[in-house]
């Protein structure tokens, strides 16, 4: 949200906060990426979408949105995280399925300072 400064005998000035901006701009991005290509089968079509790409060259700055985003929606962020961080999390395997590709990722935006750690659920078959 734009906060406005006023001062006597000056014109106002509109300040925005830079992460709220580049977290709108990261939304309005993605929600254009995920309509425009959710009916799409070929992974190229949607892999090169212009918004994914966009979001791709605003770089590391999007990672905390990107990595928030995965988690919540699941979303095929991997190609975007791994051009963006130069990072492989599973690298040296040669297969794995997608919940193992997301939670590596998930970790690495964890071990990385990108999320915020996982919330801790209580154990439901620990008596005190």
């Amino acid at each position: 949200m734009p906060e406005t400064a006023l001062r006597a005998g000056t014109p106002s000035l509109v300040f925005y906060d830079e992460q709220e901006v580049l977290k709108a701009g990261f939304h309005r991005l993605a929600e254009r990426w995920k309509q425009e290509t959710k009916f799409s089968s070929s992974a190229t079509e949607v892999l090169a979408h212009p918004a994914y790409e966009a979001i791709i060259r605003e770089g590391t700055c999007l990672l905390p949105y990107i990595l928030a985003d995965l988690e919540l929606t699941g979303a095929y962020w991997f190609l975007a995280l791994q051009r963006i961080t130069g990072e492989d999390p599973l690298s040296g395997r040669t297969s794995c399925t997608y919940d193992e590709q997301m939670q590596a990722w998930l970790r690495w935006g964890r071990e990385n300072g990108y999320l915020a750690p996982a919330k801790k659920t209580a154990n439901p078959d620990r008596h005190a």
